[in-house]
């Protein structure tokens, strides 16, 4: 078939003509290459490219400029991967592939997928996904299948946990697909061509061999916007093409998580009625009984939710992290194994001071494990314990729980650490989602954890989010600590809560000294008035959300310090760390050198001391 088959003819050489000029390659190149008349895709892309490397055509300057440069390593790259222009007439496209997404032109740079591809999908996922999610725990269970079985992950870009799932099948050694679907709903068609331009010129010097973990191919599908017929099928016209895209070249589709009535559920019912077979992790965390009914009735067919997330963990061990150093893997993120602080020359021990010489700290699993064992204790009226030396020997361990007066002028500024649903400032994004995948200490990113981190790192890391310019910053307010709970409010753009009852709070004139400062509330006005050096401090005074309603930032009365915030020298009466709850206190108080309390959002916290 594939000898006889059409890839593509002369009806889709103004289709990719067109697709080039949007990635801005130069128009005389392109006009050059049309007028000898190709046959193909494939012959266009040929004649582009050769234009391109001549230089006759550039238009856009020198090669020996950037311009020029960046576009003679996109033809390089683009001569270099070669592969398949399908257009929509092509003998090569899977019926349903047309049927799903309408007619359109495709790019298969490693020609077409292997027949023995499954499709992995899931409803959308929460913002903070903790290590020990379900979810997670299925991953590592179909990883562990799809290998035994020798077949290709394919997954689409943008779609619901698919960051994870492709690296899940790095960990695993395991072959994928990766769909890129350039949906005009999503973008404009410009901004597509754009973003496929870069990724040619990101390819250019990984054009080699396979890594031996891995293997990956790419499936671009140009947007359906610039071909006119084709009609989607009603039960999925409402559903992201990214989606579509995957469950349409898969020979098989595996749902891992699925909403009642949503994407996924609405594209495993059109599957099934087109006899595709379609599986489902059968557990009532990731599938509702009434779901699980229906994909049964229309047949098909459950897996059971064994978890095997040990299979990922053996397979990572001779992966290293993102900066080439050996990971915590096996009996190490099992067992929460403590490890070094990158960085830090001094390590933590159990009676809560730094000490030279050991290299250990106390992990964020450690802490969750305690919090455990003193909640106990604490529902059985009994007290805390000292704990202790690394080599066995007991240390005492007070555990100070300060209350805070409202009647005391409040000398601090409050930094408040809120859940990291992402990398940690400074963390690599590979890295994260191997804390997920692996189940290691570091993938807890609630709020507790943060705050965790600044203890036992003695540094508040600064970050460069919701700052104009993209000056790393560490943020405070003024606001005392008792009236805190009354900013707390819900920001629908950022998807979360403005304060959670976590943070440090730390006395100003430290803070000045190391040259925190008010921010300088205005408009677009102040802001091209300041100088450089008052940029990092400028915030917006008001603004407006998209319902019209104004937005008052002066509220907060926040203050701001540039670079990352060194508290080894912090002394214990210069600061207070506050927490949610007793057993959170009583656990993170023993390894705290500052006083903690209870900031209780539902009441003053000068009442705190009392409960305690």
């Amino acid at each position: 078939m594939a000898g006889s088959a059409k890839e593509g003819g002369p009806a889709d050489v103004e289709l990719l003509a067109d697709w080039l000029r949007l990635a801005g390659l130069p128009r005389a190149a392109v006009e050059l290459a049309v007028r000898r008349r190709p046959q193909s895709p494939a012959e266009l892309v040929a004649l582009v490219v050769s234009e391109l490397l001549s230089g006759e055509a550039a238009g856009s300057g020198s090669r020996a400029e950037p311009a020029g440069q960046r576009l003679a390593r996109a033809a390089t790259s683009l001569a270099c991967q070669g592969g398949l222009w399908l257009g929509p007439q092509s003998e090569l496209l899977p019926g349903r592939v047309i049927r799903w997404l309408g007619p359109r032109l495709w790019w298969l740079p490693a020609g077409l997928p292997p027949a023995r591809s499954v499709a992995l999908l899931s409803s959308r996922l929460p913002r903070l996904l903790h290590p020990k999610h379900t979810w997670l725990k299925a991953v590592g269970t179909l990883m562990a299948q799809l290998v035994d079985a020798s077949q290709w992950l394919i997954s689409a870009s943008g779609t619901a946990g698919q960051q994870l799932l492709i690296r899940a099948a790095e960990l695993a050694g395991l072959p994928a697909v990766i769909v890129q679907c350039c949906d005009v709903g999503l973008r404009p068609a410009g901004a597509w061509a754009q973003l496929w331009l870069q990724w040619l010129v990101g390819r250019q010097a990984a054009t080699g061999p396979a890594t031996e973990h891995t293997e990956r191919r790419w499936l671009w599908a140009l947007p359906a916007a610039s071909v006119v017929g084709g009609s989607v099928p009603a039960t999925l016209q409402s559903v992201p093409e990214r989606d579509r895209a995957a469950a349409a070249w898969a020979e098989r589709i595996v749902l891992i998580h699925v909403r009642p009535q949503g994407h996924v559920h609405r594209l495993a019912m059109q599957a099934l009625a087109e006899r595709v077979q379609v599986q489902f992790i059968d557990h009532a965390e990731l599938i509702g009984p009434n779901v699980r009914n229906e994909l049964i009735g229309a047949a098909a067919l459950p897996l059971a939710a064994e978890c095997r997330r040990s299979f990922l963990w053996l397979a990572a061990r001779s992966v290293p992290d993102a900066k080439g150093q050996p990971r915590e893997t096996g009996a190490q993120a099992v067992l929460g194994v403590p490890s070094a602080v990158p960085g830090d020359r001094q390590a933590l021990g159990s009676g809560g001071r730094w000490r030279p010489g050991l290299r250990c700290r106390l992990a964020d699993r450690q802490i969750a494990g305690e919090l455990d064992k003193l909640a106990a204790v604490l529902a059985s009226g009994g007290s805390a314990v000292g704990g202790q030396e690394p080599g066995g020997r007991p240390v005492a361990a007070p555990i100070s729980l300060a209350g805070v007066r409202d009647a005391e002028p409040w000398q601090f500024l409050t930094h408040t650490t809120r859940a990291q649903p992402g990398p940690w400032p400074g963390q690599e994004p590979r890295d994260y989602l191997d804390d997920l995948l692996l189940d290691r200490a570091d993938g807890d990113h609630r709020a507790f954890a943060a705050l965790a981190r600044i203890v036992l790192q003695r540094l508040l890391v600064a970050s460069g989010r919701a700052i104009r310019g993209g000056y790393r910053m560490v943020c405070f307010t003024a606001v005392p600590l008792a009236q805190l709970a009354q900013l707390r409010v819900f920001r629908t753009h950022r998807g979360r809560w403005d304060f959670e009852p976590y943070g440090i709070c730390i006395r100003r004139d430290w803070l000045q000294r190391r040259g925190a400062r008010p921010v300088l509330y205005g408009d677009e006005t102040l802001w091209h008035r300041l100088a450089e050096r008052d940029r990092p401090f400028f915030q917006v005074a008001c603004s407006r959300t998209r319902g019209g309603a104004v937005l008052d930032w002066t509220a907060e009365q926040e203050w701001r310090c540039l670079g990352d915030l060194d508290l080894s020298e912090l002394a214990e009466t210069d600061a207070i760390v506050f927490v949610a709850d007793a057993a959170e206190a009583l656990a993170l108080a023993p390894h705290c050198p500052w006083p903690v309390t209870l900031l209780d959002t539902a009441q003053p916290a000068a009442a705190v001391g009392q409960q305690l």
